[in-house]
């Protein structure tokens, strides 16, 4: 009498082409992708920008991308265990490793950052409104100052001041 055999775990499926591509996009294009392209645009040449992102979209991103959804799928492992296909390769699974854990931790930073201002808007009076606070400097000049100078003086000002905003996060937040 032999051993029973095991039989490999049933594969979860999608249950329409259209969620698998959604997912594929979800996964592609994060919202840092959508407020941050029109102002790298912008700032790298405008329209002179588009025309080296596409090639290296077409060339590079789209089948490295394919690459990893292939393989992704076809070994149903994670990117330490799919490069066992090449073990000269293997280091491209670390680097993701380590890529997504320096992402994951710079996106909770930010995260962080959001519901700190969150909460501290419930005020009546923002605390990044004013000067006078005990984290500003004798440089804080707010709106209502700057809008009392004169044309001249006003030039001078804003080289020599910093703003009560730019003061709370650098001095109260950070």
């Amino acid at each position: 009498m032999g051993a029973p055999e095991l039989s490999p775990p049933e594969r979860k499926q999608w249950t329409n082409p259209v969620e698998f591509f959604l997912t594929l996009v979800a996964f592609a294009v994060g919202l840092g992708n959508v407020w941050r392209f029109p102002y790298l645009c912008f700032k790298n040449g405008g329209g002179a920008f588009l025309i080296p992102y596409t090639f290296m979209l077409i060339f590079i991103g789209a089948p490295v991308f394919y690459l990893e959804l292939t393989l992704g799928q076809f070994t149903s492992a994670g990117p330490l265990v799919v490069w066992r296909v090449n073990p000269l390769l293997r280091g491209i699974g670390y680097a993701s490793l380590a890529t997504n854990c320096f992402l994951a931790l710079y996106y909770n930073v930010l995260i962080a950052y959001c519901f700190y201002y969150l909460i501290a808007s419930f005020q009546l009076v923002v605390p990044w409104s004013t000067c006078g606070n005990w984290w500003n400097t004798p440089l804080c000049t707010d709106q209502r100052t700057l809008a009392n100078l004169s044309r001249i003086d006003l030039d001078l000002m804003k080289n020599m001041t910093t703003s009560p905003s730019e003061e709370y996060f650098y001095r109260r937040v950070l």
